[in-house]
């Protein structure tokens, strides 16, 4: 992975689960940087060439009766897309994922100002309310884009909705329609 990604990595790794906004944040900055350059990050997990790799749920392909494939090594994978293809998808998802990521920042940032400039510190539940307002926003956002693309974007999608563990019940709850 690129040098910038490493430390953000490293940071999730070391994040309280009980920290979701955080973890959040740098999830969402892990995917954008990640997007960049998919061929480096496809070799960084393993080198597996994606079309070799990828999963087919056979509820998804037509049987040999209604003209589909007889077994999953015929089915047909799209060629690999060109780095400019890469890049625009690229640019594509940047340009959507990280104003959410950016909103996180400006609510984190408004409220520790709130805290230490002016003194004056919201009660847990207010705090509560305005947390559940940004991720709701950030999930709609977030699955609107993963939607778009489809491919890696849709993966990412499905490993978000599988660890309520790691991201907020907002994220969680609008991606769990992408599982396979």
């Amino acid at each position: 992975l690129s040098a910038p990604v490493r430390p953000l990595l490293a940071l999730y790794r070391r994040c309280d689960s009980r920290n979701k906004e955080r973890m959040a944040l740098i999830s969402l900055v892990l995917v954008a940087a990640t997007t960049l350059h998919p061929t480096k990050f496809r070799a960084a997990c393993g080198g597996a060439d994606s079309r070799r790799s990828a999963s087919i749920s056979m509820d998804a392909v037509r049987s040999p009766a209604e003209g589909g494939p007889s077994t999953a090594a015929e089915v047909e994978f799209p060629p690999e897309a060109s780095p400019l293809v890469q890049l625009q998808r690229g640019a594509v998802f940047a340009s959507r994922a990280l104003p959410i990521a950016f909103s996180y920042i400006r609510l984190y940032t408004a409220l520790r100002f709130r805290e230490r400039a002016l003194g004056q510190c919201l009660d847990e539940e207010a705090c509560e309310v305005l947390w559940t307002e940004q991720h709701e926003a950030g999930s709609i956002s977030f699955a609107s884009v993963v939607n778009e693309l489809k491919g890696f974007y849709t993966k990412t999608g499905q490993i978000i909705a599988t660890r309520q563990d790691l991201f907020p019940r907002e994220y969680t709850d609008r991606l769990g329609g992408l599982a396979d």
